[in-house]
């Protein structure tokens, strides 16, 4: 997926017989410039607002302006904030944002690419590969989403169910800020947190793509902590979105994950 030209796409400059690599610059991947369908970034009043009870989905090039999380059960507070921007805090106990959209304006059953950027405050007790301590998730059929676990110290979950549950995860810790990225490609379902290995399963699309998407969605158990940045697109994209996104997560929020 091209993104930018050559040099904010990590073009070579050559140097006699030398060859330098070009810095990825974080700006070419600033969701406003990629084709997405729905994403959500901490950005004070402008893109969060706790007194109005909205996290906006801010405009981008795949055209996301409407599609906002707005209170299911409860409204999440302000949390502090990273870089200047202050994003939703989620209690672990009953905040939940949706969206009003149907599940199939933001993804499709057989190609997805998504992030998340969160600031885990802790992971209650929970073994099983999804329906607890959801980071976000599809409320009704698709059976989809990104989960934590409590099991071997921590870890992140995606899963989706195509006829019988398939998941992939990674470990993930608590108390920093953590970049999870997933994707789907029609066969395998892939997911990377922060500079860390690839994990991989093999999948069958979402068996269906009706519902909406819930962001600190629960059974059992609720997310806790904040949240930063969150984007989806309705298309794989490529395993280089997984760096790309990095870098503009690190510029934006002043990180180096």
């Amino acid at each position: 997926m091209d993104v930018g030209d050559d040099a904010a796409d990590g073009g070579a400059v050559s140097l006699g017989r030398a060859v330098i690599a070009a810095a990825p610059s974080a700006a070419a991947y600033d969701p406003a410039v990629l084709s997405l369908t729905g994403w959500w970034r901490a950005d004070g009043a402008s893109g969060y607002d706790d007194s109005s009870g909205v996290w906006y989905g801010v405009a981008s090039a795949g055209s996301s302006s409407g599609r906002n999380l707005t209170e299911a059960t409860n409204f999440p507070s302000a949390g502090t904030a990273v870089n200047g921007h202050t994003p939703p805090d989620f209690d672990g106990s009953n905040d939940v944002l949706a969206n009003a959209t149907a599940i199939s304006t933001m993804l499709t059953a057989s190609a997805w690419f998504g992030w998340w950027l969160v600031n885990i405050d802790a992971i209650a007790t929970s073994s099983g590969t999804s329906y607890s301590n959801d980071v976000i998730m599809n409320d009704s059929g698709a059976y989809w989403g990104i989960h934590l676990s409590s099991a071997s110290g921590g870890l992140v979950y995606a899963y989706q169910w195509d006829g019988a549950e398939k998941a992939v995860s990674a470990a993930i810790g608590t108390g920093a800020w953590t970049l999870i990225c997933a994707r789907y490609d029609g066969t395998n379902l892939r997911l990377k947190v922060d500079s860390g290995t690839v994990q991989t399963v093999a999948a069958g699309n979402i068996s269906t793509t009706t519902g909406t998407i819930q962001c600190g969605y629960n059974v059992a158990t609720a997310y806790n902590g904040r949240m930063a940045d969150i984007g989806l697109m309705a298309s794989a994209g490529s395993d280089a979105l997984f760096d790309d996104i990095k870098e503009y997560v690190n510029d934006r929020y002043s990180l180096s994950l």
